[in-house]
């Protein structure tokens, strides 16, 4: 199965380096800016481990276009029984979508005008309520990077950059996934180091050196 993952910019090579740690047998496709596209014969679940991306989708599809018209009939096209049939394998799927539209370096093209033609779209093909005051649980992303046309859907029911030891935000406090990435780069894999931080902030380093298997210590 094919599954993109969205990083943050600059972190494309740390993510791709966990994901062949987690999977030793996958087989990375593409790098590029703010996402990797990678095949695996591995269970769903243990993609949901990984801590370094913002999110993981099953990729549906791929193309290239200029034209708004033809994302439309890209989505027209795809088949999304093969990604229900994989996410049922992890959780359930009520019969309700939403749809999140990433447009980068894109002339003309406008979210919310994208979002709402495609919404018609995934209606009439699956018969589904779309939801668009909030993410559902099946999750369908378009991500268009000038002319290359992604369409996947959220693995997990929510983002994998969403923390459960996160009960608010702080201005100005480190990316759950950037502080991962950082106590990945300091430690190499190896786990009951002990961490210190001697000016912890909200304490998002600690938290994911923790998670990671370390001891910590902050203040």
């Amino acid at each position: 199965m094919k599954y993109i993952a969205y990083t943050t910019k600059g972190l494309e090579q740390v993510s791709v380096d966990e994901i062949k740690h987690l999977l030793p047998e996958v087989r990375v496709e593409e790098i590029k800016t703010k996402r990797i596209v990678f095949e695996t014969d591995s269970k769903p679940q243990i993609l949901t481990q990984l801590r370094t991306v913002d999110d993981v989708g099953v990729l549906v599809g791929k193309t290239v276009t200029s034209r708004l018209e033809d994302v439309i009939s890209f989505a027209e096209t795809e088949d999304f029984n093969g990604t229900i049939s994989v996410i049922r394998l992890i959780r359930d799927i009520s019969k309700k979508f939403s749809i999140t539209a990433t447009l980068a370096g894109v002339q003309g093209y406008k979210s919310a005008e994208l979002v709402e033609k495609l919404s018609k779209v995934f209606t009439d093909k699956t018969g589904w309520q779309f939801s668009e005051t909030e993410r559902s649980g099946f999750d369908i992303r378009i991500f268009v990077d000038r002319n290359e046309i992604y369409c996947s859907v959220r693995l997990a029911e929510e983002s994998l950059h969403n923390r459960r030891y996160k009960t608010q935000s702080k201005e100005g406090s480190l990316k759950s996934t950037i502080a991962a990435s950082l106590v990945q780069l300091a430690c190499n894999w190896k786990t009951n180091l002990k961490i210190v931080d001697n000016f912890c902030g909200s304490g998002t380093v600690l938290a994911e050196a923790l998670l990671a298997g370390n001891q910590v210590y902050g203040g």
